[in-house]
């Protein structure tokens, strides 16, 4: 029961995964940007590097295991800043009209 257990969380995860970086590499401009590659490359790492946390916790290396979590978070942070960054161009592209607006008024 157990093993069911732990199949369904490995695919539930790699479902959300697989979700995620569709929605990041749409809201990027889709799969024929430069970073849709990188970022396939990184889901893929990160659910090759998530089985092997396990397998390293669970054989009792646990030197190994964190020093994997420690990559991990730092490939998770890097998305998270690649997203921030394209969040705040998108919404200064958005602002564009209406500072213009502004300034045609304030002359």
């Amino acid at each position: 029961m157990a093993d069911v257990a732990r199949g369904l969380a490995a695919l539930v995860g790699f479902a959300i995964i697989v979700c995620m970086v569709n929605a990041a590499i749409m809201a990027s401009g889709g799969y024929g940007t430069t970073a849709a590659l990188l970022m396939l490359g990184l889901a893929a790492g990160l659910a090759a590097g998530s089985l092997a946390v396990g397998e390293a916790w669970h054989d009792g290396r646990r030197t190994i295991a964190l020093c994997l979590v420690a990559a991990l978070v730092a490939g998770e942070a890097w998305s998270l800043l690649l997203t921030a960054e394209r969040t705040i161009a998108h919404r200064d592209e958005q602002q564009a009209p209406l500072r213009a607006a502004a300034e045609v008024r304030a002359t």
